[in-house]
Formats: structure tokens, C-alpha cells, sequence
């Protein structure tokens, strides 16, 4: 989704750093997103490090919380054990915004069976003060946890350690269900209803 002239490890670090740094977030008219040390090509749009600064600040200030891909694909590996679901959508995506509010319900649902949900938002910098609206608004039970920017390739690699096939390019949501062995029962992109995602939880807390 996101692919970054900088490491990971440049970009966290280069948000602690004082405003006269140069840090350019740069979105093309494809919606693609680089961070860069130099400016943004003219057919970007660009924001400059004090302006990225501002939305990491923002973002804390409203209550949500930031973790790189690793920590949560590591969060979710360490659910083994429990019948685990993996959610990964935008507050911003048309889909997921359809799809929320009944998979609220059927976490709501679940609640006291030991299901642990591990939801991940990738919403923009910018757009994540608002991620705690969205989750109440559609009554989801899930803390607000957003995906920090992260290198190509680096969602996948991530979650393929835990046995989850994101693809390189993908649709949001992305949802996927794994039962007490670690075994992933259904995994898929793009999900616009939930029978299959009902039918694999059925099927984990049974076994």
C-alpha cells in the first residue's frame, strides 16, 4: 500500500526529531504514499515534516495508538492458543464502512467465547484522530490501533510469518480467522459480507 524511499526505522525516528528537519510526505494522484528526504515530485502533493509532526501528535492526543506492522503481526501470532481474527481496514474506505457495523455485532456477539480480535487501521496520519469516532459510531468493541507507514513489501512479509497471504496490492478490509492450532481458516481481501467469516468462527470454536 504505502512504499517508502525511507527505512521504517528512519521514519519513526524522524518523527522525534526537531521541526527543521526534512521529512516530505509525498501522495501521488494515484493516492500512493512516499515519505522522502527531498520534495515531492510537482504532480504530488506534499506535506512537510512539521505538518507530519502535527498529525502524529493529533492522532496520539485523540487516544489512538500506533504500532508498525511487525508489533502487530507479532500481536497477532501471540493469540495462539484462542480462536483469533485478523481485521485490517480504513474508517475512510466505502467497504469497510459498510462492513463494521455487523462485524461489530458479531464481535459483540462473541464476546465471553475467547475470541480475540486484533483490529488494525490504515488510515493516513491525518486521518486518524478520527478513527475513535468511527469505531464508536459503529459500536466496535476494537481499540483504536493504527498501522504506522511501512515499507514495500513489509505488510506481507509481516503477516506471511504468521501463515496470512496479504498480496502486495490489496483491497480493504482484509479479514482473516484462525483457530486454536494456529491453522488460518479463512483469509481473504476485499470482504464485503460475512457468511464465510461467520462460518470459519463457527468452525474454530467448535474444534
Amino acid at each position: 500500500m504505502n512504499a517508502l524511499r525511507l527505512s521504517l526505522a528512519a521514519l519513526v525516528a524522524a518523527f522525534s526529531l526537531p521541526v527543521a528537519a526534512q521529512l516530505f510526505k509525498c501522495t501521488a494522484a494515484d493516492g500512493k504514499v512516499a515519505y522522502q528526504d527531498s520534495p515531492c515530485p510537482t504532480t504530488a502533493a506534499q506535506k512537510q515534516m512539521s505538518q507530519i509532526q502535527s498529525d502524529v501528535r493529533d492522532a496520539a492526543a485523540s487516544g489512538v495508538a500506533l504500532m508498525d506492522v511487525d508489533a502487530a503481526a507479532r500481536a497477532f501470532g501471540e493469540s495462539r492458543g484462542s480462536v483469533a481474527v485478523l481485521v485490517i481496514y480504513s474508517s475512510k474506505c466505502g467497504l469497510c464502512q459498510q462492513v463494521m457495523p455487523e462485524l461489530s455485532a458479531l464481535a459483540r456477539d462473541l464476546e465471553g467465547r475467547g475470541v480475540q480480535w486484533k483490529a488494525f487501521s490504515v488510515d493516513a496520519l491525518e486521518d486518524q484522530p478520527q478513527l475513535p469516532d468511527f469505531l464508536a459510531q459503529t459500536r466496535a468493541p476494537f481499540a483504536a490501533v493504527a498501522l504506522r507507514p511501512w515499507a514495500a513489501g513489509g505488510l506481507s512479509r509481516a503477516f506471511g510469518a504468521q501463515g496470512v497471504t496479504i498480496p502486495e496490492s490489496w483491497s480493504r478490509p482484509f479479514i482473516a480467522v484462525r483457530d486454536r492450532t494456529g491453522r488460518v481458516l479463512f483469509q481473504s481481501e476485499g470482504v464485503g459480507q460475512l457468511s464465510q467469516v461467520r462460518g470459519a468462527l463457527d468452525a474454530a470454536l467448535a474444534s
